[in-house]
């Protein structure tokens, strides 16, 4: 079975924070998620969804945006970029249920034959700092999490 195994990126640390056991009845039967979190030298943390799944076509039935509406969370900033040649990305900036204010990049490719990677990368805004600024910070930093070829595979380690 696949597994998801993101880049590691030079002088961050990288965790494991939890797993998403209910992603099997969004999403299906061989689907999983993993949340985890990379923390830069100075601290600054990005919280990363990374989705796993074989059907396609579930991508869009169940969207970050939808999600992020789901939970009630009001969404201020949508625009779309291209972090990588022929990778297209959304950009949101969002305000959680305790208005904290967060830039997010998601994106969607094929990981393997028959199999999709949905990445989510989020970033607090601190105070003092614009969405624009962090938006642009988190969308430099998702090409990191790609691997050169663009796939995942359990040759190249699980995480």
């Amino acid at each position: 079975r696949i597994r998801t195994w993101l880049e590691l990126v030079p002088g961050f640390e990288r965790w494991r924070y939890r797993s998403m056991p209910w992603t099997k009845s969004m999403y299906g039967r061989g689907s999983w998620m993993e949340r985890i979190v990379y923390a830069s030298p100075s601290g600054t943390l990005y919280w990363l969804d990374a989705l796993i799944l074989t059907d396609r076509s579930r991508l869009g039935q169940h969207t970050v945006h939808g999600c992020y509406l789901w939970h009630g969370w009001a969404v201020e900033f949508l625009d779309r970029c291209q972090i990588a040649p022929g990778v297209k990305a959304e950009r949101f900036v969002h305000v959680d249920s305790e208005g904290r204010r967060w830039a997010s990049v998601t994106w969607a490719e094929e990981a393997a034959p028959g199999w999709w990677l949905r990445v989510n990368v989020q970033r607090r805004i601190p105070d003092g700092r614009t969405a624009e600024q962090i938006l642009e910070e988190t969308t430099e930093f998702a090409p990191w999490l790609r691997r050169n070829s663009g796939t995942a595979s359990e040759a190249q380690g699980p995480f």
